[in-house]
């Protein structure tokens, strides 16, 4: 197995011996690089991880392309697939429908993204590959809710980056509707910062929202939790899943 990395990457520890650094974030015209290694490895089934912010698209379609006529089967895993319409930047995956027919699989972790796939005539090999968490055996439940002080509260609860997009925001304003009827329910926010996203100032939004609403009609300060990094123990996260 061999990881092909992009030559960006915000780095976490030093790359080991499988680690090949040989593409560029949507900066390059081409994937030259990233072809010349897949075929150098020999590469006989190609793994691909898609945002648009990755790769420009028609660059990917023609690797696509390649990998196809070469007989290398490829998946691709689609963690964003809305066409983009911003002020200098309109990509869509219709750009590249074509060749995303050659794909072997194209996986989406939503029923919105198969849809999307779907209309662009994708569904022969489009499909859903729902997110999943790392099972344990026989978590202690209630010694964790006890720990946390969640003991006998309902919790209602959001993993991953603490983004924009993501809508902590638009949770911690709806969750005081939650506590008119479940007064002695918990918001569970475990939201690391990316980084290389410019978000310190929407945690202390974050933050200074539930101290503004302790002094409204349905007090949020002292029933949210936040945790601003990602916990990354497979046992916590499977007990998260069951609390």
């Amino acid at each position: 197995m061999r990881i092909l990395a992009s030559n960006q990457d915000y780095l976490l520890s030093e790359d080991g011996p499988e680690v090949i650094r040989c593409w560029e974030n949507s900066t390059v015209k081409n994937l030259d690089e990233l072809e010349e290694a897949i075929l150098s490895e020999g590469l006989e089934v190609v793994v691909l991880q898609f945002q648009f912010a990755f790769f420009r698209l028609r660059p990917l379609g023609k690797l696509l392309e390649k990998l196809h006529a070469r007989g290398i089967k490829t998946i691709i895993f689609f963690h964003a697939t809305k066409d983009v319409n911003k002020p200098g930047l309109k990509v869509s995956l219709s750009q590249i429908a074509q060749s995303l027919e050659l794909a072997d699989r194209l996986l989406v972790h939503s029923a919105a993204d198969l849809h999307r796939l779907q209309i662009l005539g994708l569904s022969h090999n489009a499909q859903l590959f729902p997110q999943g968490v790392h099972e344990v055996a026989n978590p202690d439940v209630a010694h964790l809710r006890s720990r946390l002080g969640f003991r006998g509260r309902p919790i209602v609860g959001t993993y991953g980056f603490l983004l924009p997009h993501k809508g902590i925001i638009e949770l911690i304003e709806a969750f005081p509707l939650i506590q008119a009827e479940h007064p002695r329910a918990t918001l569970l926010l475990v939201n690391a910062l990316h980084p290389k996203a410019p978000v310190k100032n929407l945690l202390r939004r974050c933050l200074s929202f539930t101290r503004i609403n302790k002094r409204r009609s349905h007090p949020v300060r002292q029933s949210v939790w936040v945790s601003p990094r990602i916990v990354q123990s497979p046992s916590l996260l499977s007990t998260f899943s069951k609390m």
